[in-house]
């Protein structure tokens, strides 16, 4: 099947930005030339994916004044009044995803394709060929990782005294299946898509995709400045 509906999750505060975020949300930081909201906009455009909800939150103004010049995009914002967290947000979101699997992506994922296929068109490749509630991208890295993979690409925590191999990258695809109510589930409020996750491997219904191209963490001012170097030479 082919996915045709995104969620980009862009409410937080990006308190770690310090002061770069007390007069704009962090979605729109710049990162060599190009927000970081209409990076990830645009390569959803380029695997035709131009339906989206975003929930907005942290002034939320500046992202309704600045998503309306997208007009190649039909994009839905949801203003939460309280923070949702990812979970809640996704949950909150539904009713505008359809009941079909979507991309669900942090506004701060700043990533560049591998050399063959774009990430997202892995991604979906992947999702076509397994049975599951989430398939996560993921990114290598030397120690405190978030998870093992095994050969079929599911997935496992680590345990306490482990040092896991891949990390969260950001990107995923969700079955909103997953979501659907039964007993206790899924919580109410604001929670963690963490939460998905683990329910998710104890169905062995958690699966990964190693990224293969560049990856970028956008947390801090630092971060932002070894971003946009390394972008600005592969551009």
């Amino acid at each position: 099947m082919s996915i045709r509906r995104a969620m980009i999750l862009a409410a937080g505060r990006g308190s770690r930005m310090r002061h770069l975020s007390l007069e704009r949300p962090k979605p729109l930081t710049e990162v060599a030339g190009r927000t970081l909201i209409d990076r990830i906009l645009d390569h959803l455009k380029k695997s035709d994916i131009k339906i989206v909800t975003i929930n907005i939150h942290y002034l939320s103004e500046m992202l309704e004044v600045h998503l309306a010049s997208r007009q190649d995009m039909n994009l839905r914002l949801i203003k939460e009044q309280d923070l949702l967290e990812t979970g809640g947000g996704v949950v909150n979101a539904l009713p505008f995803l359809g009941s079909d699997p979507f991309f669900c992506i942090n506004s701060d994922a700043l990533w560049h394709d591998g050399p063959v296929q774009t990430t997202l068109d892995r991604l979906q490749n992947t999702w076509n060929q397994i049975d599951a509630d989430v398939l996560l991208l993921l990114r290598n890295v030397p120690h405190k990782g978030d998870f093992f993979m095994a050969a079929d690409g599911r997935l496992q925590r680590p345990h306490a005294d482990q040092s896991a191999p891949l990390q969260y990258a950001g990107v995923q695809i969700i079955n909103p299946a997953a979501l659907m109510p039964a007993a206790d589930w899924p919580p109410s409020g604001a929670w963690s898509l963490n939460q998905l996750y683990n329910r998710a491997i104890e169905r062995g219904r958690l699966f990964g995709l190693v990224h293969d191209g560049s990856w970028w963490h956008v947390g801090t001012p630092e971060d932002l400045a070894d971003a946009t170097r390394d972008l600005m030479a592969l551009l």
